[in-house]
């Protein structure tokens, strides 16, 4: 079941949303994602589509940024769900 950080993000247009909008990502993990040069949930986004799949992008996360596996599950789940409900 999404959080509720995950439905107010997935119900709504990314637009200009910080990193911290998507469930999973705090302070720390938008950190580590910024060190990689995504600075907001719109280029977030675009990184999720450059991934094969769900599982695929939350490897991504966190074998590449970092970010642990759970907070990886959820933000990739929010970034899959965003995108069913476009």
């Amino acid at each position: 079941m999404p959080s509720k950080k995950g439905e107010i993000f997935a119900a709504a247009p990314v637009a200009d949303k910080p990193l911290t909008a998507i469930a999973g990502i705090g302070p720390a993990n938008a950190q580590r994602i910024q060190n990689h040069g995504i600075h907001d949930a719109r280029n977030f986004q675009k990184d999720f589509i450059g991934q094969k799949n769900t599982r695929a992008f939350e490897d991504h996360l966190h074998n590449d940024f970092g970010i642990p596996r759970n907070h990886a599950h959820m933000a990739a789940d929010n970034a899959a769900d965003h995108f069913k409900r476009r």
